[in-house]
């Protein structure tokens, strides 16, 4: 009998061992697992920023001035030094061109005029550029939606506003000066030349009078 109540007393005694393991085990876990979650709050606000992606120029404004403004904002008027010339930007600027030009230009004097093919180009090519991988490729849409809209410009100019006539050949120029052999990395001027150009043009429009 006592040989029974030894054996049971020290399984007892190695049951409440085991159970305190377990417990600190859990408790080391918890401790854990809180100073884990301090540390990464802590360490959040000092973290790497993401890349910021470009401000969003391309949505829909029917208000001209309004969406003229936004394009010379995220576009025209960004100093080509401090900007990504990169695909992004490019691509988020021509369908803000885009948008901005169908707000200072309804459809119906787009019909009127005779210029809904060249704008519907113009939106079709700059449609495409986020699909298009290839360099080249690229700075050929970009090159034939730039080219379509500025003929949508100097054509609505022309009927409208004699008195930007300086500023339509700007664009025009411009739009004319970008390759479609070259990448877009050694064309950074001329794009923003472009946009530039194009940003001046639009405004005047948004602002003068049309001659009717």
């Amino acid at each position: 009998m006592d040989d029974i109540d030894i054996e049971r007393k020290d399984s007892i005694g190695w049951l409440w061992w085991v159970l305190g393991l377990l417990l600190l085990g859990l408790v080391a876990f918890l401790l854990a697992d809180a100073l884990m979650d301090e540390d990464v709050a802590i360490d959040e606000p000092d973290a790497p920023a993401a890349t910021e992606p470009m401000p969003e120029a391309s949505a829909p404004v029917t208000d001209p001035s309004m969406a003229v403004q936004r394009f010379i904002d995220n576009c025209a008027a960004v100093n080509p030094a401090a900007t990504r010339q990169d695909m992004n930007y490019a691509t988020g600027c021509m369908q803000g061109l885009v948008a901005a030009t169908s707000a200072v230009i309804p459809e119906t004097e787009l019909d009127e005029l005779g210029f809904s093919d060249e704008m519907q180009v113009a939106r079709e090519a700059s449609q495409a550029l986020p699909s298009s991988l290839d360099e080249m490729e690229y700075a050929n849409l970009l090159k034939m939606s730039a080219t379509s809209i500025a003929m949508v410009l100097d054509g609505f100019q022309n009927d409208r506003f004699p008195t930007l006539e300086s500023s339509a050949q700007q664009i025009t120029g411009t739009a004319n000066a970008l390759s479609v052999e070259e990448p877009l990395g050694d064309q950074t001027n001329d794009i923003q030349s472009f946009f530039a150009a194009s940003g001046s043009m639009l405004q005047g429009m948004s602002q003068a009078p049309a001659a009717i």
